[in-house]
């Protein structure tokens, strides 16, 4: 299975041990968002949703080059959107709002 690159919502990071566990043997892409964990101080006046994709696909293209199954979480899933654009060569984009991270696995491996 391709990886997954995991963009959370407004709430933050989905880069929990427990949530990257669920994924079994698949590997998952976790990054923090501007304004959040790591980025947390970077946030700049006026950031859009294409920032925060601009952001996304630097960040994993410094860790795989490859495509990947795209999971965007609440907000993660507009910010997911504008992200196929600047990842072309992201794959299956998948948007779950309101669901549990047993059923984002699901969703991802189906």
């Amino acid at each position: 299975m391709s990886p997954v690159l995991l963009i959370h919502g407004l709430f933050g990071s989905l880069s929990d041990p427990v949530i990257l566990g669920a994924f079994g043997a698949t590997r998952v892409f976790a990054p923090d968002l501007i304004g959040y964990g790591a980025h947390r101080d970077c946030a700049p006046e006026g950031w859009t949703l294409e920032d925060q994709a601009d952001h996304a696909a630097a960040w994993l293209r410094g860790r795989r080059d490859g495509p990947v199954h795209v999971v965007g979480h609440s907000v993660g899933g507009a910010v997911a959107q504008p992200a196929r654009t600047p990842l072309r060569e992201l794959q299956r984009p998948s948007f779950i709002p309101r669901m549990g991270i047993r059923r984002m696995v699901d969703t991802v491996n189906e």
